[in-house]
């Protein structure tokens, strides 16, 4: 039985924090939600930007220390865009489960994971990427069907 934290507080935390549980593991959820069994104060996720957010990341491998745990697992996407996976190699941690940033970014940036498929040759769902609210409009009266159309911002 590993002991383990799960960062984040949405769904998709607690699902994985169950799973694990369900396994016979030990989890911690940082911060966890007001359903969360067991929660730390320790939010990598507040600030305002990433340099404020960054700021967190001592406080959370300091706790990995001290708890001692086995791994952590990132759930949401802004801190491993924030670097927290770069930052735990770097200082030393690597029981860290998460994509780098330059990963994350894949997921985060809808434009470049766009140009990534495109330049790949990677199949997808016929789309624009739109920068303002005039070309928005301009591919939602190109693309719109009797089903209807899908915006991702």
């Amino acid at each position: 039985m590993a002991q383990i934290a799960v960062i984040g507080g949405g769904g998709r935390e607690e699902a994985i924090a169950w799973s694990l549980k369900k396994e016979g593991h030990s989890v911690l959820c940082l911060p966890g939600n007001g359903g969360s069994e067991y929660r730390f104060n320790i939010d990598i996720t507040k600030g305002e930007t990433s340099e404020e957010r960054q700021a967190n990341f001592p406080r959370l491998l300091e706790f990995a220390q001290n708890e001692p745990l086995e791994l952590i697992v990132v759930g949401p996407e802004q801190p491993l865009v924030d670097g927290i996976v770069d930052y735990s190699h770097r200082e030393g941690f690597k029981k860290i489960f998460g994509p780098t940033s330059f990963g994350a970014a894949i997921e985060a940036d809808k434009f470049y994971s766009f140009e990534v498929m495109n330049a790949c040759g990677i199949p997808q769902a016929r789309s624009i990427p739109c920068s303002n609210l005039s070309s928005a409009d301009d591919a939602i009266k190109e693309l719109s069907t009797d089903r209807g159309v899908v915006l991702k911002a």
